[in-house]
Formats: structure tokens, C-alpha cells, sequence
């Protein structure tokens, strides 16, 4: 789906009133990214190859989109409004639904089969189109015959079956806690299909010290990205292998993922400090060093991108 080219940086833009008219430029990318949906200045854009023009998908630049996520076969596109509830298009931006009756939308994406879209709605995982077979969550060495209060705030479903996520406890004084006084904390947890595991990944104790802000499987379902709100970054590459070292992000990087098994991570970051103009980055963590990136402009309105 993807693969590395070298090639001469040519600057190219145009931008028109044309449906399918924005180009993004070719600036200083030589990483040759396919099949990426991209919300630009409120519309979802679908790019066969990111150096090559893209197709617009939706026609409504007035309403707010975000947390965009397409199928595995780039033919429906789903995303929040402006009130966070998710709507659901086709490849020719025809509302196929929209899913009012879920109005605490954490997490969302599609199955690999592209019949379905889960969505962690509060503490559930809820379906639209047939359900999916998936383990429960569970909490191993958490409790210890205490009751905190429970909060699921990200998931992550591979697309081999295997889920991660971060559950936030709290106990009170007044909850059979262990403490004092009061007390939360952030858990990761990874849980494999195949052999029904829990790993626990890290534990953040207290909502100031790092908790996290993403999880992010690779497309091909072999690595995770987990993201801290601090934008330090760890990528777990299996039960086997466990974590790489820790990366630390720009300040302002968002949307982090990994690239199917390569040492890439694909990110936004703004063009400039304080800019909501964004640039497609592509980090190379051979050296730490080399980034590529295309410009996006996106008339400082934020861009999400989701690649598969």
C-alpha cells in the first residue's frame, strides 16, 4: 500500500472552486503515501497517492468535521459533527447515516471486513452493522477488593482482532478506597484474541503526570502507537517484542500513527507555531532526524487523516 520513493521536490498548487480541484503540494515529501482520507477546511478529501490530486468527497465546508475514519476499501468515511455525533458517508458524499443515538463518542473505526463501525459510546462498545466478536475489558491487579470508579477513554481495535485501551480509575474516600484522600490514575491495557492475554502496558498515576491523549494501531495491525498528552510517544511492536524507546513529539503533533511495520511514524503538525495550517509529517526513527512533509492549507482550520 505504501513504499518509499526519492525523487526531485517540485512545488505544486492549485486551488480552485472545482469539487476535486485541491492538489496538495509536493514539497519536501519523498515518502510516497496512498490511500489517506484527509479532512481539509471541513470536507473529506480521499488521496489515491498523495502526490497526485485528490477526490472531495463532501460538499459542506459549513459544518464542522472531525475524527475521520474510512473503510479498508476507501468507500465510506465516517466522522463526528460539529456536536459530536457521527455521520457516515459514501465515496460520493451521500449521507448514509447519521448516529444520533450515541452522543458520547470516544473512539470509532472500521472493522476489516468494512461491514462495520464500532464506537466506544461512554463505557460501550456499540455497533453499526453486525457485531463483532470481542473480548470483554477487564482490569487484572487493579482493584484489589476495592471499588473505584471506572472510566474506558480510548480504544484502539487492530485489524486483526486485538484491542488496546485506556481505562481512568478513581477512588474516593467515601468509595471503600485505599487512599485518604482522593486518587485516579491511567492504565493501558492490550488484550490479543489469539491467546486471550492482558498486558499491562504503563500505568500513569495522577492526571497530571502524562496520561494519555491516543491510541493508534498501525494499518496492518502489527504495531501500536501510544500517545501522551505530554506528546511522548512509545510504539509497542507485540507481546513479544514489547515497547521501542520512547520518542518525544513537537509539542503540537497530532493524529500519531506508525507505518505498516517500516520505522515511519505519519503525523500533523501545524505549519507554524500557534497555525492551524498543517503539514503532513513523516518522521524517520532510523536517525531521529529526517522529516518529509506536504503542506496543507487548510485556512487555519485543523485537519484529521486517517490512512489505511
Amino acid at each position: 500500500m505504501k513504499k518509499l520513493i526519492f525523487a526531485v521536490s517540485v512545488l505544486v498548487l492549485f486551488v480552485g472552486c472545482r469539487k476535486d480541484a485541491i492538489v496538495v503540494p509536493q514539497d519536501h515529501l519523498y515518502y510516497d503515501v496512498e490511500n489517506i482520507g484527509i479532512i481539509i477546511r471541513n470536507d473529506v478529501h480521499f488521496y489515491a497517492n498523495l502526490h497526485k490530486e485528490g477526490e472531495q468527497i463532501t460538499d459542506s465546508p459549513n459544518s464542522i468535521k472531525t475524527d475521520l475514519k474510512m473503510s479498508h476499501d476507501y468507500q465510506k468515511f465516517a466522522y463526528k459533527n460539529e456536536e459530536g455525533i457521527v455521520v457516515i458517508v459514501d465515496r460520493s458524499g451521500t449521507v448514509m447515516e447519521t448516529l444520533a443515538d450515541y452522543t458520547n463518542v470516544k473512539s470509532f473505526d472500521w472493522s476489516l471486513n468494512n461491514e462495520t463501525l464500532w464506537l466506544l459510546n461512554n463505557n460501550d462498545i456499540v455497533f453499526y452493522g453486525p457485531e463483532l466478536d470481542l473480548p470483554e475489558f477487564s482490569f487484572p491487579n487493579i482493584f484489589n477488593g476495592t471499588s473505584p470508579t471506572v472510566e474506558i477513554e480510548l480504544l484502539s481495535i487492530s485489524s486483526l482482532g486485538d484491542i488496546a485501551y485506556v481505562a481512568a480509575f478513581s477512588w474516593y474516600p467515601n468509595q471503600n478506597g485505599p487512599f485518604m484522600e482522593d486518587m485516579a490514575y491511567e492504565n493501558c491495557f492490550i488484550r490479543q484474541t489469539n491467546n486471550s492475554t492482558n498486558e499491562l502496558l504503563y500505568t500513569t498515576e495522577g492526571h497530571d503526570n502524562q496520561p494519555y491523549s491516543n491510541l493508534r494501531y498501525s494499518p496492518n495491525g502489527q504495531e501500536l502507537a501510544v500517545t501522551y498528552k505530554s506528546n511522548k510517544l512509545r510504539l509497542f511492536k507485540g507481546l513479544n517484542e514489547g515497547f521501542e524507546n520512547e520518542y518525544q513529539m513537537g509539542k503540537s503533533a497530532s493524529n500519531i500513527m506508525i507505518i505498516n511495520a517500516l520505522n515511519y511514524l505519519i503525523y500533523m503538525h501545524p505549519i507554524m507555531d500557534g497555525a492551524k495550517d498543517s503539514r503532513i509529517h513523516i518522521k524517520d526513527l532510523s536517525d531521529g532526524k529526517v522529516e518529509y512533509y506536504k503542506d496543507i492549507f487548510s485556512y487555519n482550520r485543523e485537519i484529521f487523516f486517517d490512512l489505511k
